[in-house]
């Protein structure tokens, strides 16, 4: 399963480089190619990202070298429920859609990992949620004896923060 998540990331880190959010990171859209190696399918919800070009602020390109990425309008929902960030569950008005994508990258990792899933939506009013994207992953674990080491703790505590800018980047 480590190295599923793992090859999972290197499926979206190629996505971002390119520019590229792909909206609908979940398990159904993970297969397996000829050679058993994961393949992120489905990008019919993906979206170009905005960046800012560091010679012309006023001006909106593509990625590239010295550009910045820039916060979306939100697209509404796009995935799947359980695999959406907080930001899309509070309809936020923008978005950092690397953030939103690598959210969902977490639940998929943890379900690959664990066997279940982290919590049921990203609400307030999942428990589960509430106390994860406040930094109580460990003590959730824990609570229900789930044995991770503390590495994989602390890899799903960064994918699971509320707050956007504080997710792996």
């Amino acid at each position: 399963a480590n190295v599923n998540a793992r090859l999972n990331l290197k499926a979206l880190d190629h996505y971002h480089k390119k520019g590229v959010c792909h909206r609908d990171v979940c398990m159904e859209n993970i297969m397996l190619d000829e050679k058993d190696k994961l393949v992120l399918v489905d990008p019919g919800l993906s979206l170009r990202v905005p960046h800012s070009d560091p010679c012309n602020p006023d001006c909106i390109t593509d990625v590239s070298a010295g550009t910045s990425r820039r916060l979306m309008i939100a697209q509404g929902q796009g995935g799947k429920l359980m695999y959406a960030a907080p930001e899309i569950i509070e309809k936020k008005p923008a978005v950092d859609a690397y953030a939103t994508d690598l959210w969902a990258a977490g639940v998929v990792g943890f379900v690959m990992l664990v066997g279940l899933a982290p919590f049921k939506w990203a609400h307030s009013s999942d428990k589960r949620f509430a106390q994860i994207s406040k930094g109580g992953l460990s003590q959730l674990v824990e609570a229900l004896d789930i044995p991770l080491s503390p590495e994989a703790i602390d890899l799903f505590q960064g994918f699971f923060w509320k707050d956007p800018r504080q997710r792996w980047n």
